[in-house]
């Protein structure tokens, strides 16, 4: 792959750390990493990129990497997923203060979003130690963490992905035309709300960073799995996590059934959003990779940079199987019951209806099974070449 830097070019091997984000299926990721902490100890170096709730994974890591015990390591990421439920991260949609304002946004015909993410910020504040990551940093392990937003710009222009990056080193110099900019700064934790504020659901949050002031919105809108940034810094290996199925499902069979509601059309755009693109840029990984194994030295990329071999671990749950759990969860605990049941009325549990859940599932019964599960895939995951 192109844009490594010049100083991987003698062999040395850095380890990339890929978290790519899904809300509340983030301790899928977390258990996956707490199953990879012996295998990432092993390396001298590593780089850690984060989008989504891969960014809260991403923070956590960074902020643990002086632990010397892995287990120690797969402890503090899995505890943090294990304590958390829904009012850790929103406010009831039927909760009075809420219902207030949602009157005022209509009222004024500005709505910024559905849910009151006060929460999540006393949550995050609580679980990111800051001054642990600077230390971190500054001892060079991990050499950097970045995370991934979107920039909202507001003037009919499209959004650009902002990668906030922690390191010693320089950022990395972006291609001509590109939607991409490196912003070197220390993480603060609204960094990482800005990458988890899923869009509509949650409020854009404001970053006052020099130079990359704005409104940020989910990462994952146009960059969830981001092996570029891991590329561009350093890495020479790939462990890439994801919460999404990699592979695409097969073809549906028979007839096509009843009109998708809004439900239904809104799961298929998360998917699109958020799944496919990451599925492509994995099958693009490995083009290049036998591109690369083909053309050997003559694998020039069109910046002229040389292309080179990446290899990679990937660990990622089946299609539907998280939706699935989600579904099961709700039904065993939430059935019935209020107020969640009626934040959540507008769900059938069913079909495409499961896929919205998972994401917003802040549940403490359904964390602890993304993480066993997270777990089981990661140890049987392999490197590929």
């Amino acid at each position: 792959m192109p844009n490594a830097k010049d100083a991987n070019q003698a062999g040395e091997k850095v380890l990339g750390i890929v978290i790519a984000g899904a809300a509340a299926r983030g301790a899928y990721a977390a258990g996956a990493l707490a199953n990879l902490a012996p295998r990432i100890k092993e390396y001298e170096r590593v780089v850690i990129v984060g989008t989504s709730s891969g960014a809260v994974n991403a923070a956590l890591l960074a902020q643990s990497a002086h632990e010397e015990s892995p287990a120690d390591i797969a402890a503090n990421l899995t505890s943090a997923w294990e304590q958390i439920d829904f009012s850790k991260v929103f406010r009831p949609i039927v909760a009075p203060r809420t219902l207030t304002r949602t009157a005022g946004w209509l009222w004024s015909r500005r709505v910024t979003k559905i849910f009151d993410t006060a929460p999540l910020h006393r949550t995050a504040q609580n679980l990111y130690c800051p001054k642990q990551v600077v230390a971190n940093i500054k001892n060079g392990y991990p050499e950097a963490v970045a995370v991934v937003a979107t920039l909202c710009q507001q003037d009919g222009t499209g959004g650009r992905s902002r990668v906030f990056l922690h390191s010693n080193s320089p950022a990395p110099k972006v291609a001509p035309n590109c939607a991409l900019d490196y912003v070197p700064t220390p993480l603060h934790y609204k960094h990482v709300i800005a990458s988890s504020a899923i869009p509509v659901l949650f409020p854009p949050e404001r970053i006052d960073t020099q130079g990359a002031a704005g409104f940020y919105i989910d990462g994952g809108v146009r960059l969830n799995t981001p092996i570029k940034p891991a590329l561009d810094l350093g890495a020479t290996e790939l462990m890439i996590i994801s919460s999404h199925a990699t592979t695409y499902p097969p073809p549906p069979v028979g007839p096509p059934g009843r009109m998708p509601d809004i439900q239904g059309v809104g799961a298929q755009s998360l998917n699109a959003v958020l799944g496919d693109a990451m599925i492509e840029d994995i099958r693009n990984l490995r083009r290049i990779n036998c591109f690369v194994k083909a053309a050997g030295n003559k694998a020039i990329s069109p910046n002229g940079n040389p292309y080179r071999h990446t290899r990679f671990l990937l660990v990622s749950p089946n299609s539907g199987q998280l939706a699935g759990m989600a579904a099961t969860a709700f039904r065993n605990r939430y059935q019935g019951l209020f107020p969640l049941q009626a934040a959540f009325s507008f769900l059938n549990i069913g079909g495409d209806d499961r896929e919205l859940l998972s994401f917003l599932l802040f549940d403490p019964h359904y964390m602890r099974d993304q993480i066993q599960l997270g777990k089981a895939d990661a140890s049987v995951a392999l490197w590929q070449k």
